[in-house]
Parts: C-alpha cells; structure tokens; sequence
C-alpha cells in the first residue's frame, strides 16, 4: 500500500472509529471487544454494512501499518506516545516507497514530513485525549537518529548534507575565514578542526556470513555496537590531537583492570554516546587547551590558536583567552570541513585494515573460527586499533584536506594517499580471511561498511 493513500485511510478511519461516543464505549472499543457489526450497528444507529465495510478496513490498515515495522521496532522498552508510534508507522512506509521509487530522501525532508503526519494524527484524537494533545512533537536530529535505528533503516539511502549544501555560503565563508587567520596572524600549526563522528566498531560487510548471522542470532548483534570519536587535527598536518572515544558505559567489562591513562585516548560516556554539550566543553578545557598548549611550546610559537568547528548541537560556544572559536555556517560541512574531506574516511579505511588483519592472525592460529574470532573482539581492542589507525594518517593527508577551506596552507595540492593502494590492502586482507562475502571483497563493500556509518553522523549536522 502507497503512502499517498496509506495515510489519508488511517485519518478517514479514524474519524470513524472516534467520532462516535456512548455511555457503552467508543465504537473503535466495541470493535475491538469483540461485538458483532448487528451489536454496534444498533448502538451508533448506523447501516450494518457500514459497521463491517469500516471494520474490515480497520484490519487492512493496521496489519499494513503492522508489516512495514520489524522487530527493532518492537523492542522499545519503554511507553511511546501513541500518535508519535503512528505517524513513525506511516512515514517508514512513505520512506520505503520513495525507496523503491529511488526518488532522493533526506534528513529534513523526513523530518518536515513527520511533522505533518503527526500533526494530522493528533487532531483526531478523542477530545478526552487532552494529554495527548498537549504534546508537541519537532522530529529533532536525535529523534531522526532514533527513528532510523527503530526501524532499521539503514538500507534506505538517504543523502547526507552534501545534497542540500550551500556552495554559496561555503564560498563566501572561505573570503571570511581568510580574513580570521589573517586577522590573528595564525599560522599553519595554529588552525585546528575538530568534529565527531559515528564508528560502529564490529561492523562487518554486509554480504558475509558474520553480518547476515547477526540477524537472526541472538544476543549477537555486534555491527550496532556504536561508539563516538572526537577528532582534531591542525592545517599543517602536523599534529592530531589524542581523541576522545565516547562510549555508552564507562566501565564496560572488557576494560576490567584496564588503565586507560596510560593509552593515548580520552574515555567518556553517557547513554547514547553522543558528543553532548557537557561532554565537549569537558574535552575543550581538560583535553584541547592542555594539548594544544604543550604542542605550541614544543614548536615554539605563541600560545594563540583558532579552533575551528561546525554548528552541530554538541558544540556549545566556550570561552579561552588563548583559543578563537569559529563555527562554519549550516549546511556547508560536508563541502569544506578538513575532517569530512577524507580525514575520517581515512582513518576508517586504516581502522577496517587493522581490523581485517587482526581476524586473519587470529585465524591462523587455528584454535577459533571466524564467528568466534570476532565475539572475542572487545573494545579494548577496538581502542589500540583506533590508536594505531590514527598514527597511520599520512601527514600530507591532514593537510590536503584543507584546501577546500584554506588552500594557501596546503603545501602540495596534488599529494594525497593513494587511495587505490589501501583499497587494494584491505582486499587482499579479506580474499585471505575467506569465506562468503570476504572472497569477493572490493571497492563497493568498502564504500558500503564507510557509508553505513555515516547515517549516525547526521546526528550531529
């Protein structure tokens, strides 16, 4: 059934089922209690093939409403409003027939459209529903992130910022960064940007048989482990600070005994994992200025930098004599941020190498299979690969990904890391590991397992 009939069936149901009230109920109550169409027929005074016409596409409305959920969506441990559970069963069937049409989706045109589908929903409440009423509903950048791990949707291709981005506004801001550095005699080594960004740390392709068992066993579902790191680095490629890793429990089991002090990371958490305000003013004052400080004395400059960062909700505007913070104007990131031009795609390419490799020792010892391998890959390991894939960043490749924001700084616009070299890496790692879906590895999977973990990072646009 199409959403553009869908919907207007659940509103022409629902005035039916609500607009008739007795001491006995509601007719949507008599139906649901079992009455016979003749029963309630007599109560409203209506025709009897009218009660059955109204009660037969109730059942066909609600099971297709019922069948466009899964059993993500069922999971919810905890009381939903009951229009907002509506209006998420209406648009997932909008979203995937857009799909199927590969007609574009994204971020706010699901949100503008959730807003309207609430909005029509809400008004056909019982008037008695006052509490219901009364809620307001704003599809928020964490109920979209919400939204798409509910129903699974991580199929569904929906473009990032870089499909509504402002080429205009990245331009002129570019005229007005130039003037900032200029403004403040900064150099190269003093211009830093820090963004976040989503790692599913035990992702693997999704055509082999770890990612495909993982949807039917349970207790294992080890590609939603999700963590958040924190990045920065500066525009001579010079320096990337240490980063810090968010979690959902600071004290997971696997870091037992663990001192993480001693590891070149940061380690915070909180329940969803999210760069929240508190958390990034916490890594300005405790982690980014001590660093920062340190780094400038070594080089033996001025303790005075730019710090440079896009108007994500996480970011709050904190003060420091020493540091200038600049925001980029919306909807302009995914053009000119140093980070999303290939810094993290990077470092996530080195992170899937490390990880393929650290399966295939694994394997070569063999006392594990390729299943058992993997539920014994911890987040401390997670941890020393991030480490090792960060040292592994080229610094020609910190730098060139300024030259959409800053291209006096960038000393060769014409050097980059081959990328077809560590894609090439990567494959022999998984033609080695073996097994469906690694056999067949290229370019497409590795595009696939880097994209999937994009959609959290929407999060934070």
């Amino acid at each position: 059934m199409f959403y553009g009939i869908l919907l207007p069936s659940i509103i022409t149901l629902e005035k039916n089922c609500t607009s008739y009230q007795t001491e006995n109920g509601s007719f949507a109550n008599l139906l649901a209690d079992g009455e016979g169409s003749t029963a309630v027929a007599n109560e409203f005074k209506l025709g009897e093939s009218t009660i059955r016409a109204i009660h037969k596409r109730a059942s066909k409305i609600y099971e297709s409403l019922d069948s466009a959920t899964n059993d993500s969506s069922k999971r919810t441990s905890y009381s939903r409003n009951v229009v907002i559970e509506k209006t998420e069963k209406a648009l997932v069937l909008w979203v995937k027939d857009l799909s199927k049409k590969r007609i574009p989706i994204h971020k706010e045109l699901i949100q503008e459209k959730a807003r309207q589908y609430f909005n029509q929903l809400k008004d056909l409440e019982p008037s008695s529903s006052s509490c219901l009423r009364n809620v307001k509903f704003s599809a928020s950048n964490g109920w979209f992130v919400g939204f798409l791990q509910r129903y699974a949707l991580h199929n569904v291709k929906i473009q990032g910022e870089a499909a509504s981005a402002d080429e205009t506004a990245a331009m002129n801001y570019r005229k007005v960064l130039a003037e900032i550095i200029d403004d403040g005699g900064y150099c190269p080594d003093q211009v830093f940007n820090a963004d976040e960004t989503g790692l599913f740390w035990k992702k693997m392709p999704n055509r082999t048989f770890i990612a495909k068992s993982e949807k039917t066993a349970s207790g294992f579902k080890a590609a939603k482990d999700r963590i958040t790191l924190l990045l920065c680095s500066n525009a001579s490629g010079a320096k990337m600070l240490t980063p810090l890793i968010i979690n959902k429990a600071l004290h997971p089991r696997a870091l037992k005994g663990v001192n993480l002090s001693e590891y070149p990371v940061h380690f915070m958490a909180n329940k969803k994992a999210w760069v929240t305000s508190a958390i990034f003013e916490t890594w300005f004052n405790d982690s980014f200025v001590p660093e920062v400080e340190k780094y400038m004395e070594e080089m033996g400059l001025p303790f005075k930098v730019l710090l440079i960062v896009d108007s994500a909700p996480g970011h709050p505007c904190v003060e420091h004599p020493n540091v200038q913070i600049v925001f980029l104007p919306p909807n302009t990131t995914s053009l000119m941020q140093p980070l999303d031009q290939g810094i993290i795609a990077n470092f996530k390419k080195h992170y899937i190498k490390l990880t393929f490799s650290y399966i295939l020792k694994k394997l070569e010892n063999g006392k594990l299979s390729l299943t058992e391998v993997w539920k014994k890959f911890s987040i401390l390991d997670c941890i020393n690969h991030i480490i090792a894939a960060i040292g592994q960043i080229k610094q020609h490749t910190l730098n060139s990904c300024w030259k959409a924001i800053w291209p006096a700084c960038v000393i060769n616009r014409n050097v980059t890391e081959n990328a077809s070299t560590l894609l090439y890496e990567i494959s022999a790692l998984a033609h080695n590991i073996g097994g469906e879906g690694f056999d067949s590895f290229g370019d497409n999977d590795l595009d696939e397992m880097i994209e999937d973990q994009t959609v959290d990072d929407r999060h934070y646009q």
